[in-house]
C-alpha cells in the first residue's frame, strides 16, 4: 500500500507542474525563450538530477548484487553451453 500511495504522490506532483505551466502559458507570463529555457534545463540538470537521487535513496548495495548476480549467471550458463 505504501509503495502505491508513493507511486500516486509522485503521479499527482508531475500533474500540478504540468497543470502550472498551462495556466502560465494562457496567460501569457511565459514567452519562448522561457519555455525553451525551462525545457532545456529539464532535460540537462532536473531529470538526471532526480534519477541519481532516486538511485541513492531506492537502490542498496544488496539490490544491485542480486540482479548482477541474475544477469551474469544466465550469460555465463549461456556461454558454457556453447562450449
Amino acid at each position: 500500500m505504501e509503495t502505491f500511495l508513493h507511486a500516486v504522490a509522485s503521479v499527482t506532483i508531475i500533474l500540478l507542474l504540468t497543470a502550472t505551466g498551462y495556466f502560465c502559458a494562457v496567460k501569457g507570463w511565459m514567452t519562448v525563450q522561457v519555455k525553451t529555457f525551462i525545457s532545456r534545463y529539464l532535460m540537462t540538470v532536473g531529470i538526471p538530477v532526480m534519477l541519481i537521487y532516486g538511485m541513492q535513496n531506492n537502490l542498496t548495495r544488496a539490490d544491485v548484487l542480486a540482479k548482477r548476480r541474475v544477469c551474469c549467471s544466465s550469460r555465463c550458463s549461456s556461454s558454457r553451453a556453447a562450449l
